[in-house]
């Protein structure tokens, strides 16, 4: 069964007697189409379970990009990426200090839409639809944003920064 839903919002104890009840299997796929975070007291655990799922499809949403924004122009302001990171943490109150770099690194790395193939199956249930399932939650961010240095790159500066030199500048 596949399983659609969006704006969990931190909400990791719902979410998980949500699975429950479904009773969500390995056989199962969850597509999240954004708004794992925000509102709720544990967006950052909630965002780690998510990860740690092989058959979760998970989007970016609003509250994913809002908190990207808020990222990326902490980058753009210092190269001092412990004080980043800390500054990242807060933003999440009840949780935060389970945020670390590879969490934030698959935040960034998050698609803004999904498209499947629709199964014969479910054509034959839904006539209707046609050609497939787009997923995609909010707006798109413009293009500009995108300019920013790859994750890739961004680590790496991180690493060298913190072993090191005080000359290194993010990308």
């Amino acid at each position: 069964m596949t399983y659609i839903l969006s704006d969990i919002h931190g909400e990791y104890e719902l979410f998980c007697r949500l699975l429950e009840k479904v009773k969500f299997s390995d056989g199962d796929t969850l597509i999240s189409c954004g708004d794992m975070i925000e509102k709720g007291k544990h967006s950052i655990r909630l965002t780690k379970l998510l990860f740690s799922m092989n058959n979760a499809v998970l989007l970016a949403g609003n509250h994913e990009y809002t908190f990207l924004k808020y990222y990326w122009a902490l980058m753009r302001q210092t190269r001092d990426y412990d004080h980043v990171l800390r500054k990242l943490q807060a933003y999440f109150p009840d949780d935060g200090e389970l945020l670390d770099w590879e969490t934030v690194d698959r935040i960034e790395a998050l698609p803004y839409f999904y498209e499947a193939e629709i199964s014969s199956a479910f054509m034959q249930a839904y006539r209707s639809i046609k050609r497939g399932i787009f997923c995609h939650f909010g707006t798109l961010p413009p293009n500009g944003l995108f300019t920013t240095a790859s994750s890739r790159s961004r680590k790496l500066c991180r690493r060298t920064a913190s072993a090191s030199s005080s000359d290194i500048r993010p990308p």
